[in-house]
């Protein structure tokens, strides 16, 4: 076996973090725009009716604001796991090669 069989695809793993990190950007963006949309028509609308509507601005403000959380807490997770796989395959190639120490360094049992 080479020591290519046992190496994560990190580039691909790069890739999706990089894919999740801008699908959360324009996420957030698609967020703050319904919500400023839900001001305009707090601001704009003049009747006792409007009063049931700023309840509803409040809760999708709350729901989005989890959302964005939710996203954040992904690609941090998903960050610190590609550091601590780079981390790991550096340390298990370093095992497995000679110069690395580790190994049989070539003798028979």
């Amino acid at each position: 076996m080479t020591l290519e069989k046992f190496k994560i695809l990190m580039g691909e793993f790069n890739d999706a973090i990089s894919v999740i990190a801008t699908q959360s950007r324009i996420v957030h963006e698609t967020l703050a725009g319904i919500d400023q949309d839900f001001r305009t028509v707090t601001d704009l609308w003049h009747s006792p009716a409007a009063l049931t509507f700023e309840p509803l601005r409040s809760e999708y403000k709350r729901s989005s604001d989890d959302m964005d959380d939710v996203l954040a807490g992904i690609l941090h997770r998903m960050r610190i796991t590609y550091d601590n796989y780079l981390e790991t395959e550096r340390k298990a190639e370093q095992n497995l090669t000679p110069q690395g120490g580790g190994g049989s360094g070539g003798a028979a049992a």
